[in-house]
């Protein structure tokens, strides 16, 4: 009571997303075909691939949209952490 949205419901629905798409994978830019080329000749790998290319802000804008899909207009900002005192932030 008292939540927008529970920390418990973010773990699990938006971390749960970011470990099973972004940790620990290669993050390449679409237009990159011949990286997505050698990386799709490994038998084992974990690709995600973004429309440009994998900035901490580019990155934030897609977290952006993609967690607005769950919950609309409650998400103000989203901020990538490339370090403890660089990041990135992307808002409407």
């Amino acid at each position: 009571m008292g939540f927008v949205v529970d920390f418990v419901e973010l773990k699990n629905r938006i971390g749960l997303w970011i470990d099973e798409n972004w940790d620990h994978a290669f993050l390449i830019n679409k237009q990159d075909s011949e990286l997505l080329k050698a990386l799709n000749s490994l038998t084992q790998k974990k690709i995600f691939i973004l429309e440009g290319n994998p900035s901490a802000e580019n990155m934030a804008k897609y977290l952006y949209d993609y967690v607005n899909t769950l919950y609309g207009d409650l998400v103000s900002k989203v901020v990538i952490w490339e370090s403890p005192i660089q990041y990135a932030e992307y808002s409407r």
